[in-house]
C-alpha cells in the first residue's frame, strides 16, 4: 500500500518541457486515435495533476454492506431491543471484562495485546490512569 501511495503519477522521463511554457506528456497509444503524447500549457498540466488531489476533510473511503454505518446502526438497535426484552446486559467486548464500545478501551486492549503492557496503568505506581 505504501508503495502505491508513494508512487509518482508520471515517470519523470514521460514529462518534457517545451518552449513557450508548453508541456508534453508521453502516454501509451490511444487504441482509437493512436496519439502517443499530449501537449498542453504548463498551467493546464498543473491543473490536470492537482485535480486528482482530494479536498481537505473529504471522506474517500465509502463503506457498504455490513460495514456501512446504516447496517451497524440497525444491528445495534436489534441488540438493544433484544437486551430490553431479556433484561440482560450485553456481554463485555473483551474476554478480560473491559467495557464494550469504547474506542480508547479497544485501542488500549490492542496495545496491551501487542506490547504486553497495559497502557491504562500508571508506569510508576501501577494504578489506573484517568482520562
Amino acid at each position: 500500500m505504501a508503495r502505491y501511495i508513494a508512487r509518482a503519477p508520471f515517470a519523470l522521463g514521460q514529462i518534457h518541457l517545451l518552449p513557450k511554457d508548453r508541456v508534453r506528456v508521453d502516454t501509451p497509444p490511444d487504441p482509437k486515435t493512436g496519439p502517443t503524447h499530449v501537449e498542453m500549457d504548463a498551467l493546464e498540466f498543473i491543473h490536470r495533476v492537482t485535480t486528482q488531489i482530494p479536498d481537505a476533510r473529504r471522506h474517500l473511503i465509502r463503506y457498504y454492506s455490513a460495514y456501512s454505518h446504516r447496517s451497524r446502526r440497525a444491528r445495534r438497535a436489534r441488540e438493544d431491543a433484544a437486551e430490553a426484552e431479556t433484561g440482560k446486559p450485553p456481554a463485555p467486548a473483551g474476554a478480560d471484562g473491559s467495557p464494550p464500545h469504547k474506542g480508547r478501551a479497544s485501542w488500549a486492549r490492542l496495545l496491551r495485546r501487542i506490547y504486553e503492557a497495559d497502557p491504562r496503568l500508571c508506569p510508576r505506581c501501577r494504578g489506573p490512569l484517568e482520562g
